[in-house]
């Protein structure tokens, strides 16, 4: 299945959050040869049994909903910069220039 997330929202940048939530998907940017579709993500679910599937979008979209309530408190600018300890992305709230 092919999932487009909310604007402004980075599959690869909530990839992390969402394993750590017990579920796994591939972002959109595996598919896209000139690194375009950070918005979107794909999701299989041909193994488990509906019960763990119906758990796992549970799961996945508390972790969307988390990642859109930062959206709304921080803005809609976001600096994506290496993380200091392992060097994964992670995303931080711009600095204000004005």
């Amino acid at each position: 299945m092919w999932v487009q997330l909310p604007d402004g929202i980075d599959a690869k940048a909530m990839q992390a959050r969402a394993v750590s939530a017990r579920v796994a998907y591939v972002p959109g940017i595996a598919f896209y040869a000139d690194g375009s579709g950070g918005s979107h993500m794909r999701l299989s679910y041909c193994f488990p049994p509906p019960e763990r599937i119906t758990e796992g979008v549970r799961r996945l979209a508390a972790v969307l909903q988390h990642e859109v309530e930062l959206r709304e408190t921080f803005g809609k600018t976001y600096h994506e910069g290496p993380h200091p300890s392992d060097g994964s992305r992670s995303y931080a709230p711009a600095p204000d220039l004005a």
